[in-house]
């Protein structure tokens, strides 16, 4: 700039600065949005892999409560085993939660964490009934049973806050965490635009 005299020369050079100074904005723009992506990616596939866990646990909870019957040792003993299952499916879906937590901190999973807590609450009174039945104490086994449906009956209402699905709250979380960042990308990438057709136009007419 010193060493120019003709305005227009002085325009361009101006121009050619500002579309580099947009162009390392938007560089910068894109390095907070990969870093939000990086972790949006680390956390997809646990929460995913988690929902399955927890859609396959609900399914062996149901079996087990099916297959109590009239309760029988034989009915007992599958409910159990049932119920085993889906605490196991639980306590891994609670892990890979976990997991998809610390990738990504800023997408929330309480509520499906609350859920799933409840869930193992009321299975663990369940476990508990059909231990009392097998020991032949049906008073110990109806007040677990009592317990069971309560926490149960807390899990429902929970459910109905749980997101449709975890794939799209991830998602939402990366479009919320990045909004700004896309914003000011998309502005610096328009200025960085018209400077650079001030300097083809100085170039095609001028030289």
């Amino acid at each position: 700039l010193d060493q120019l005299q003709e305005n227009d020369d002085r325009e361009v050079a101006n121009q050619a600065l500002a579309s580099l100074s947009k162009k390392q904005e938007m560089l910068n723009c894109a390095e907070t949005m990969q870093s939000v992506a990086a972790q949006a990616v680390a956390a997809f596939g646990d929460a995913a892999e988690g929902w399955n866990a927890v859609v396959e646990a609900d399914e062996a909870a149901r079996g087990a409560a099916a297959a109590l019957g009239e309760a029988s040792e034989e009915q007992v003993q599958d409910s159990f085993e049932r119920s085993s299952a889906a605490i196991a499916r639980f306590t891994e879906a609670q892990s890979l939660f976990s997991q998809a937590s610390e990738s990504f901190p800023a997408c929330s999973f309480e509520g499906v964490q609350g859920y799933i807590s409840l869930r193992l609450q009321a299975l663990d009174q369940a476990q508990a009934s059909n231990q009392a039945l097998l020991d032949g104490d049906a008073e110990a086994a109806q007040q677990c049973n009592d317990q069971y449906n309560e926490l149960d009956a807390q899990a429902a209402e929970y459910s109905l806050d749980l997101p449709s699905s975890v794939e799209a709250l991830v998602l939402q979380t990366f479009l919320d965490q990045t909004a700004s960042a896309r914003a000011s990308y998309e502005q610096a990438r328009m200025q960085a635009a018209a400077s650079d057709a001030f300097i083809r136009d100085y170039l095609g007419t001028s030289r």
